[in-house]
């Protein structure tokens, strides 16, 4: 399958299960059901630079920038105004937004969680070229921005999806079928040969991985985002992200991918915004 074609599968597939999630996540008010939180403002690119919170980084941004330091703006509204993450808003984030607005490679700052689940920011050069993946989740983001032939070492459980990481470029780390043992050999050998530049991690997946492996990542300088993808819009966001973070053509197919998700997700709220909870 080339990956032209694999783009377009992937894409209907997200796009299929977004709808399916988000009819079961909506209640009668068309924001939330059971014990699940629906917040469409949640879907955005999570970088640093983003301040409109959209799906891309452009001159938009510099504008909400702008205002923050002239104060006409709060950060706390715009946090990601904040582009080089050091509290404040000045020229220095201007000057590296303008940066990423012309996509030359420079330090970027990433949203997403730490192994407990709490808001962390992690530093990444931009572009990545080698990455490590991390449970489906992960593994799933970056084929739907057609980021699989960065990714130079994967490792997930279950073993069910055989025929989805035969898309990836990358060396297994994984040996067992069952069970939570990885060969962490396997993945330095890898990072040795092809520098990782960054690991993304599928929340479900983190306790997966020890202290001491954790610790080693730390050791040898390889940021490693990890992301909840429950959810089809938190799913897209981290889609986005990393589809950003590998390059300009990957970015691409991410902001289709968001848009298209956006565009679902927006209409079926619209729908059943008014409906009775028992309908």
């Amino acid at each position: 399958m080339t990956n032209k074609l694999l783009v377009g599968v992937v894409a209907v597939v997200v796009v299929i299960a977004a709808v399916a999630a988000a009819i079961v996540m909506m209640g009668g008010d068309g924001k939330e059901g059971g014990d699940t939180q629906y917040d469409i403002d949640d879907l955005q690119l999570m970088v640093h630079g983003n301040a409109n919170k959209d799906f891309t980084i452009d001159g938009k941004d510099r504008d909400v920038v702008r205002s923050v330091m002239d104060g006409e703006a709060s950060l706390s509204d715009y946090p990601f105004a904040d582009v080089d993450n050091d509290g404040d808003v000045d020229q220095d984030d201007l000057d590296l937004l303008d940066r990423i607005i012309d996509r030359e490679s420079c330090t970027v700052y990433v949203s997403c969680v730490d192994r407990d689940g709490r808001d962390v920011v992690e530093s990444v050069e931009y572009p990545l070229t080698n990455i490590a993946t991390v449970g489906v989740g992960a593994i799933t983001a970056t084929l739907y921005t057609n980021a699989g032939d960065k990714v130079v070492t994967y490792a997930s459980f279950p073993t069910s999806y055989s025929n989805t990481y035969s898309a990836l470029g990358g060396k297994s780390f994984k040996t067992a079928e069952q069970g939570t043992a990885y060969d962490w050999q396997i993945f330095t050998e890898v990072d040795q040969e092809t520098p990782v530049s960054a690991m993304f991690i599928d929340y479900q997946y983190a306790g997966f991985l020890s202290d001491n492996e954790y610790d080693s990542l730390d050791l040898g300088g390889i940021p490693y985002l990890i992301y909840k993808v429950s959810s089809p819009n938190a799913h897209t966001s981290a889609a986005v992200t990393i589809g950003f973070l590998c390059g300009e053509e990957t970015e691409k197919v991410g902001y289709r991918l968001a848009q298209s998700t956006y565009d679902v997700l927006t209409h079926i709220e619209s729908v059943v915004s008014g409906m009775p909870e028992e309908d």
